[in-house]
This record gives structure tokens, C-alpha cells and sequence, in this order.
């Protein structure tokens, strides 16, 4: 995918209808985007779509504080904070719930 390789989850392979693999980042920080080439025994198939890898990237978090009970509400802006099928957010170890 794009020049990154892909490592297939075999127990998610459904023949002639999915394939699920985890995909390592392009080594760079800056978009990159390529065709999804498939090669299957000798099958080969080229998307006409691209896929892009993009980095998220925070520019800040508001508010800087708040008290040591939690509860605070905090907002993040960035870059392709939405990139990605499964979002999460922590403070330390502690998951959030994202309220979009």
C-alpha cells in the first residue's frame, strides 16, 4: 500500500472478499500516497484510488490545566487527528471518551 508492506491477519481472510492486514508507517514524516497492489499466488490487482498515510499532528490542547479530581473536558487541535480506523485518546494509561 503505497510502498508500505502489509502483514495479512490470516484468521480475517475471506477469499475473493477481504483482506485485513496491519500496515507499518511510511518511515517519513510527511503524506505519503500509492495504489493498494494485491498479489496472490500469481493474482495481481492494482487499486484506482490511492491511499494516503498522513501523521496526525497536535498543535495544541486547551485548557493547559484543570483540577487533580479530572473531569475536564479538553479540546485538541491538529492535523488528521481522524486519520485512521480506530481512534483513541489517553491521559498517561487512562483512556477518554471522544465527544466529537
Amino acid at each position: 500500500m503505497a510502498g508500505v508492506s502489509c502483514d495479512p491477519y490470516p484468521g480475517l481472510y475471506e477469499q475473493t472478499r477481504q483482506i485485513v492486514c496491519r500496515l507499518d508507517g511510511p518511515g517519513i514524516n510527511e503524506p505519503k500516497a500509492g495504489p493498494i497492489l494485491v498479489k496472490v499466488a500469481d493474482f495481481r490487482a492494482e487499486s484506482t484510488d490511492k491511499y494516503r498515510f498522513v501523521d496526525p499532528k497536535i498543535h495544541r490542547i486547551q485548557p493547559d490545566r484543570g483540577p487533580m479530581a479530572g473531569g475536564t473536558k479538553l479540546s485538541i487541535f491538529g492535523e488528521h487527528l481522524n486519520a485512521g480506523s480506530q481512534v483513541q485518546t489517553f491521559i498517561d494509561d487512562v483512556p477518554c471518551l471522544i465527544i466529537l
